[in-house]
């Protein structure tokens, strides 16, 4: 009897254990349930946080007066009021603008088509043109030291430029109405920010600038301008590209910065000292010195000028084929078929 007493506690034990074990297995798949709901749900509000109008485009800017009016979108609120997030790159250079554009550190880029032609060969990266921004009429420029008068002074001497950029492009330009090439030269490297120093301790003869840089450049002593855009208008040309893969995904959105842009410009119309002292105060300069450069150097593209230079019979086609010679012919691209899918040019619609 002792033994089938202990036997049958024992089949009782293991039953009791079995409903028990059942219990735990039905409350871990309930607590499992639960738990992959909970995941669901904060994947699905991380998803929607995500949403891709919510992650912001991210633009490369360098001091340049005529790409300033996205900062003044920027500080006066109006990408917000467009419903687009926006992320200003603050970067020195037009090359500094570039090298971030080819390594996917940024959406989209102000710049010239120089640095689009230049980021496409290098990187592969392809754009679109959402906006012409300005175009450049005198602020491009060549400041020489005291005893080098003229361009034609400045055979063999030393000339500071920024590497693959549009420097180059300016110089050469320069040279060619002088006769003479960047072979009668000697190309200094050097960045904007190194430019002035470089000028007045006689590491070199000559430097290619803008502003806001070369305004600070013209104030050293017997430092002087021998050549500028005025001599070639319309020939520069600083537009907003795009990575053309973004463009396709967020066509809505480019159009929403476009349009806070050109909100930008309007509003320093309406409200100019305002704006320049906003505009100025990021560039390091007086307002006065920022209007200076704005209107002796820069000719703005505004809203309803878009439509002459964008499209298919627009004027930005022929410049780009321009701009693409010039820089095959100086050896910044290595040759013309790796740069004809650089940049698409597109309508405004």
């Amino acid at each position: 009897m002792s033994v089938q007493r202990r036997t049958t506690e024992n089949v009782n034990m293991q039953g009791s254990n079995r409903s028990m074990v059942k219990g735990l297995v039905r409350l871990a798949a309930m607590v499992g349930v639960v738990t992959l709901a909970m995941a669901g749900i904060a994947g699905w509000q991380l998803i929607r946080a995500t949403r891709p109008a919510d992650v912001p485009l991210r633009i490369a800017i360098n001091p340049w007066p005529g790409y300033e009016f996205a900062t003044l979108a920027r500080e006066k609120g109006f990408f917000a009021a467009e419903g687009v997030n926006v992320e200003l790159r603050e970067l020195s250079s037009l090359s500094d603008a570039r090298r971030a554009f080819e390594r996917g550190q940024v959406d989209g880029m102000f710049a010239t088509l120089v640095e689009v032609l230049v980021a496409k060969e290098q990187s592969g990266r392809s754009s679109r043109v959402a906006l012409v921004a300005d175009w450049s009429e005198g602020a491009d420029s060549i400041i020489a030291r005291a005893g080098v008068a003229s361009m034609t002074d400045l055979r063999g001497k030393r000339v500071a430029l920024e590497s693959d950029s549009l420097n180059a492009v300016v110089l050469e330009s320069a040279l060619q109405r002088h006769g003479m090439s960047l072979r009668d030269v000697v190309p200094i490297a050097c960045s904007q920010l190194k430019m002035r120093a470089a000028l007045e301790a006689g590491e070199v003869d000559a430097v290619v600038t803008y502003p806001p840089i070369s305004v600070d450049i013209s104030k050293l002593e017997g430092a002087h301008e021998i050549f500028s855009t005025r001599e070639t208008p319309g020939e520069i040309i600083d537009v907003l590209a795009f990575e053309a893969g973004v463009y396709k995904k967020r066509p809505d959105a480019v159009a929403r910065i476009c349009r806070a842009f050109f909100r930008a410009q309007e509003y320093a119309q309406t409200h100019p000292k305002e704006a320049l002292a906003i505009m100025a105060a990021r560039q390091r300069i007086m307002p006065a010195e920022f209007e200076a450069a704005l209107t002796s150097g820069v000719r703005l593209a505004t809203r309803n000028d878009q439509s002459r230079f964008l499209g298919e019979s627009g004027s930005l086609g022929p410049t780009i084929q321009r701009t693409r010679e010039a820089m095959v012919g100086i050896g910044m691209l290595k040759h013309e078929a790796a740069a004809q899918d650089a940049l698409t040019v597109v309508s405004d619609e």
